[in-house]
């Protein structure tokens, strides 16, 4: 038996000799359930939207003791590891909450929690194992963290493996973008929103009324507007700024970091950015840095599936209706049917603010970033239309598609270095859909009739023969251990490898992911497009950014 601090330590059993707080008596920790972490939401001036406080949310599992009854629990905060007061705690809770909610953040600190059990009004301190205290960093505005630990408790379930809470929850899988033989997603930080075109208003552009909107389908003359001024059509998705030349310079063309960093915003309450290339959209993300963390990214496909999971306590009928969107000013679902509910006018200045990204002679039926018509279209960690609205780019890329032999060669990304995850994958209708004369464009994870056996959970591809095993995918079926083909919710991966549709046959292929307000039930979690050409522009695709902290 060994004596500490006045308290006795029966083996790590939640037992105190005396006392009413007795800190050196631990129980078994009994996990987190929830680590999310979102910023403050700080929208454009002229966007009416109101703003809201950051927060970070902690929820865990019962803790069950086997000397008493637990009547509360007591959560500890530090801005350094291991430095929690257990004489004084952050918040307490009631058994039946589990859960907090923490607004008294600053942007840019890490936090560390830890938690303890009131039992018959003895504090017990919850085990010293490597998961009992969390690290969360509180995220700039407009931003929210996804987590190691919950990134890596998601992804192992679908595939039914067993994770290891002692290595930050990672699994076994031998597939592409393992590390050393595991599944470990690292924490990143995301945008709550797409990316906007951050347009200036009167009275910008020399309009007192107008600012900078327009119904034009090009930017206007080089006489118009100051510079510095950011210029959108509403009728052709453009978004342009008036450099230090004089000259207005679109977003699909080049030009330099400070004029994207000035014509592009996460902020809430802006048309999303559209009509910008794989490329130049990887150089919006790198004109947008983080104090102290430095310049964002594209995301890579695995990262943007991570972030788009949906809350665990969703039904799959419940996802899907989600998904496909109808309703919106009743529902608030994702905007993927052309969007229900959302009148557009043409005038240049629209009667229906979330109307604002098109007009109704053009088309352009994307809702504004972050406002009230898609508030439901939310993932588990906060972020927002990672389904629907716009498609939006990954930093992933096909090297090239041949068109005798109708396949196509995964590559590491030539915009990130980092992003080697479809870089041993070939697209050849045996380890993932391919080969066959002008490739199926549009197939549906779901349906056996494109042959498909097995899903590569991590990185949203379907393998067609059994004999890859080796990449670690998961059969999909209904029996035990497999991926229920009703999660796929009607998402489609969708490669084209031959010359159809404008499309070339041969120049490498970018990848877009999520669907947009024209696809309907097809959009989704899993839903791809590698079909375009990197130096693909459109009205319907768009893009955020995300930047690594581990």
């Amino acid at each position: 038996m060994l004596v500490l601090g006045g308290c006795w330590d029966y083996s790590k059993l939640d037992l105190c000799s005396y006392g009413p707080n007795c800190n050196d008596a631990f129980g078994t920790h009994p996990g987190w359930t929830e680590i999310k972490a979102v910023g403050d939401v700080v929208p454009v001036d002229q966007s009416g939207l109101d703003p809201a406080s950051g927060a970070i949310t902690l929820a865990w599992k019962p803790f069950v003791s086997a000397t008493g009854e637990v009547t509360a629990y007591r959560v500890f905060r530090a801005t350094q590891p291991g430095q929690q007061d257990y004489s004084s705690a952050f918040a307490e809770l009631g058994t039946d909450a589990r859960q907090l909610v923490d607004t008294t953040l600053t942007a840019g600190v890490t936090y560390y929690y830890t938690l303890a059990a009131v039992v018959d009004g003895r504090q017990v301190r919850l085990a010293e194992d490597p998961y009992s205290e969390v690290k969360v960093l509180a995220p700039p505005p407009n931003m929210a963290l996804v987590h190691r630990w919950m990134a890596n408790q998601e992804m192992c379930e679908l595939m039914h493996a067993a994770t290891e809470p002692e290595h930050d929850y990672r699994c076994r899988y031998p597939g592409p973008g393992s590390v050393d033989g595991y599944l470990d997603n690292k924490s990143f930080l995301i945008d709550l929103f797409e990316r906007g075109c951050n347009y200036t208003p009167a009275p910008g552009c020399d309009d007192a009324v107008n600012g900078c909107l327009s119904l034009a389908g090009f930017p206007p003359g080089s006489a118009v507007g100051r510079i510095g001024d950011v210029w959108y059509s509403r009728t052709s998705g453009y978004c342009a700024v008036k450099t230090a030349s004089g000259a207005w310079v679109a977003m699909y063309t080049d030009t330099d970091a400070g004029s994207r960093a000035r014509a592009t915003s996460n902020r809430p309450g802006l048309p999303p950015l559209v009509q910008v290339d794989q490329t130049r959209a990887q150089a919006t993300c790198r004109s947008a840095t983080v104090t102290g963390l430095g310049a964002m990214t594209l995301p890579s496909h695995r990262q943007q599936i991570i972030a788009a999971a949906w809350d665990a306590q969703l039904l799959d009928i419940d996802i899907a209706a989600i998904e496909v969107g109808t309703g919106l000013s009743t529902s608030h679902y994702c905007n993927s049917k052309v969007p229900s509910g959302v009148t557009y006018v043409d005038a240049i200045i629209p009667t229906d603010p979330e109307s604002l990204p098109g007009t109704e002679g053009s088309m352009i039926h994307s809702v504004r970033t972050g406002g009230t018509s898609t508030t439901r279209c939310v993932s588990r960690y906060g972020v927002r239309d990672l389904v629907g609205n716009v498609w939006e780019w990954s930093s992933d890329q096909l090297a090239s598609c041949d068109a005798g032999s109708h396949i196509c060669l995964g590559t590491a990304s030539t915009l990130d270095p980092d992003n080697t995850d479809w870089s041993t994958l070939t697209f050849d209708g045996t380890m993932g859909p391919g080969g066959k004369a002008g490739a199926a464009d549009a197939f549906p994870f779901a349906m056996p009739t494109n042959d498909a056996t097995s899903f590569l959970v991590p990185l949203g591809v379907p393998i067609v023969s059994t004999a890859e095993p080796s990449v670690g995918a998961t059969p999909i079926g209904t029996a035990p251990g497999q991926f229920d083909p009703q999660r796929f919710h009607g998402d489609r991966f969708q490669i084209l490898t031959d010359g159809m549709n404008g499309v070339p046959s041969g120049p490498a292929r970018g990848a877009h992911f999520g669907g947009s307000y024209l696809d309907g039930t097809a959009a989704g979690r899993y839903e791809v497009v590698l079909s375009p050409t990197p130096q693909r522009v459109g009205a319907s695709v768009g893009m955020r950014c995300v930047l690594a902290v581990d």
